[in-house]
This record gives structure tokens, sequence and C-alpha cells, in this order.
């Protein structure tokens, strides 16, 4: 375990770090203030017991997993009856979605962001949007705690990523790793895209056409569909410092280890990552983006330790991840990250932004944009010769707006 003089040293200059912890009587945010003022603080929040997380996180798994079976269902087999057990099962999901993100406001989170942004508390000179780094404990790590909200004026809600960029670490130990990590990239990036291996994600395409298209010529590579094999993938991430990776991921509870993304061909573990020994060669990869379904689901049981895909690619030798708590559409998913290219990798220089920071202006950006203000409809004529049929679904029944958290909330970023 480390020590607290370690855990001190690991607050970045510009940024707080909050562990969330979680006890049969309470809970309590133990908040390390950035330096110059160094500063500690205990917020106690007596609702955040074992007892009530675990009961919120077990209603949040059986609404998720309705959902999911009623949609493979639809998916399988697209009849009128499958249609009427999916629309009440999303239904249910989304609303359990704003139900659990509205608690996790009043247990702990609200208290939190109260703290942080206290004017008095803040950093000296600091203007703008905070940053702060959560440790969460206990079944915490899989909930979207970047997302809780309260009512605010006029009919509007107020949430935890209006004013903190909020990321992810499983401890302090990963986060001095990552931040050591971090260091080593001093080269412009380079790309390794990984689109569809299995060949039923609609719109893979559209997203990786836009992460390549934010990288100079030669600064990047393509495994798509079949290609994109076990081996070949293997092959080419140590020549790469950005990975992404629209495909389907998994979690292994009982194996971490054998958790993984799915290629064309078989599963690319965690273990066959930590195997490249990317560390000791000092080649981690500075930044994964997994715009895939459930590629952050640690599982549908409750474990004793929370061990998701994120966490294991930071232990495997990467420094920040990008990945969903749950499946998401393919069109949400499109939109957004096509914005956070967008922050990120902007033809300007002078106006990118760090991962964390762009994922969080995606989330907002697709979350307040009125529908007409987005490519819904150019997106959707452009499938018109390769997929007519989703082109007319897409264009008879458009989504009126983005604002429900189930369509922007899913992404976290975990590392630095």
């Amino acid at each position: 375990m480390p020590t607290f003089a370690e855990i001190r040293q690991a607050v970045p200059p510009d940024q707080s770090l909050v562990y969330l912890l979680v006890t049969p009587s309470g809970g309590a945010a133990l908040v390390l203030l950035p330096s110059p003022t160094g500063n500690e603080g205990l917020i106690w929040l007596n609702d955040l017991t074992e007892e009530n997380v675990r009961a919120l996180v077990r209603t949040w798994l059986e609404a998720d997993q309705q959902h999911k079976r009623a949609y493979f269902e639809y998916r399988q087999n697209p009849t009128p009856e499958t249609l009427a057990t999916l629309q009440p099962a999303q239904q249910t999901w989304h609303e359990t979605i704003d139900t659990t993100t509205r608690q996790l406001w009043d247990w702990g989170m609200g208290p939190v962001v109260d703290y942080l942004t206290d004017p008095v508390r803040r950093l000296s000179g600091v203007e703008g949007v905070a940053k702060a780094i959560l440790i969460p404990t206990s079944y915490l790590g899989l909930l979207p705690l970047h997302a809780a909200w309260t009512d605010a004026s006029e009919g509007k809600r107020r949430y935890a990523l209006d004013t903190i960029t909020f990321t992810y670490t499983p401890n302090a130990r990963s986060l001095v790793a990552a931040q050591t990590l971090q260091q080593t990239f001093t080269a412009d990036p380079t790309l390794l895209a990984i689109s569809n291996p299995s060949q039923d994600i609609q719109f893979s395409g559209k997203v990786v056409e836009t992460a390549i298209s934010t990288f100079p010529q030669g600064s990047w590579q393509l495994l798509q569909r079949n290609k994109a094999t076990r081996t070949a993938v293997l092959e080419a991430i140590p020549h790469h410092s950005v990975l992404h990776c629209s495909c389907h991921g998994t979690a292994n509870l009982d194996e971490p280890l054998n958790s993984g993304l799915l290629m064309a061909d078989e599963l690319l573990t965690l273990r066959d990552l930590f195997a490249l020994k990317l560390q000791a060669q000092n080649q981690g990869i500075r930044l994964a983006i997994l715009s895939a379904c459930e590629t952050s689901i640690p599982g549908l049981e409750l474990p004793d330790e929370v061990v998701s895909l994120p966490i294991g690619l930071l232990q495997a030798g990467v420094a920040g991840v990008a990945a969903s708590l749950w499946s998401v559409s393919d069109f949400s998913t499109t939109l957004l990250l096509q914005r956070f290219y967008y922050h990120w990798r902007n033809p300007n220089p002078s106006q990118r932004l760090d991962p964390p920071e762009a994922l969080r202006r995606a989330q907002i950006w697709l979350r307040d944009t009125p529908i007409q203000e987005t490519d819904y409809v150019k997106i959707a004529l452009s499938l018109a010769n390769t997929n007519p049929q989703l082109a007319q679904q897409m264009l008879l029944f458009p989504p009126q707006n983005f604002s429900q958290p189930y369509h922007w909330a899913a992404f976290t970023y975990t590392g630095v």
C-alpha cells in the first residue's frame, strides 16, 4: 500500500484527487487539493453505505441486462413482437440511468462538486473548469459518477461534468505509473485503427475515418474487418502510440487477464498485451479509445473488486483509456467521437485539448446540441446505397435530441 506522502506526491499541480470511500456505516470523500495549497478535506457522506450502493448497482445491472437481452433478440429477429419487448426494456433502462445518476448526486457527488468549486477552496488564480481524479471504491466504479445531476433553474439540470473535468483511476499507484508513462511520449503520435472485426457495427467506418483524417499521411495504420486478426493487431501495436478500437470488448471477472477485445478470429486479451511488455521496452500506448459495446463493464454480477478492461489496460502499459460503461447506440457513439477528435486533434494546434477535456466537451456538445444542428440526416443519406434499410429507419424515426444521459454519459476516461 502506498504511504500518504506517496499519494500526496501523485496529485498533479492542476488537479484534485478524490477518494470515494464506502463503508457499512456510511461513506466519505477524501479530497486532496493540488499545490500550492496542498490541503486535504474530508466530506462525510452518510447515505453512501454499502447496503445502499449494492442495492443501487443491482437495480442498475438488472435493467442493463434486461435491455441488452431485448436488444439482441430484436437485432437477430426484427419483428413487431421483439420490437414490442425492446421498447419497454429500453425505456426502463433509460429511466434507470436517470434515477441512478440523480441518486449519485445526493449520496456523494453533489457535496464533492460543491466542495471542489467553492471559491474559498479553489486554487488561487485558477479560472474556468476544475479538474479532479476520482478513485471510486466498492461498486462505485460501475457507475457514471461524472454524470451525477441535480435540478437547476428553469427546468434544467446541473451535471457534475458541467464544472469539473473528471477522470478515473483505480488507485494512486496506477496514477503514478500512468503519469510516468505519459512523460515518455515526446514524438508526434501515430495511430493504429481497428475497424469492425466482427462486421456488425453499423457506423464503425465513420468513426475510424474521422480518427484517421486527423493524423498526417503515413502516421496511421488501418486494420479492418477480416484483416484485424489477433496476430496482426499484436504485431502492429508496438509501432503506434494511439490505439482506436471500433470493436466489441468483454471483461472476465473470474480471470481478468482473459478480458479483451474481439478481433476477426479470436479475443485479443489483456494477457496478450502484458506479454508484449510495452512498459519494459519503453513503448507503452499513450491513449486507447474503445468505441465499442460494453468495453468498460466489469460484469453483471457484483464482484468483490471492480476490475474493468480500462484498468487492465492501464496496468498493461496504456497511459489513458476512453471507454464505455454500457452499450451505446452506434450513431450516438459516432457523433460523440467525431466531436472528441475535433477537440483533441484540431487542425489548429493552439485549439487542441487534452483527451479528458476533449471528451468532456464532446459529451456536453452531444447533450446540448439540437438534432437539426447535427449531421444526422447527412449520415443517414450516406448509407442509402450500402444499407438502405438502416437509412430509411434513421430518416423515419430520428431521435429528437441526445440530452438523455444514455446517449452521452457512458464514456469515461481512465488514466491521464
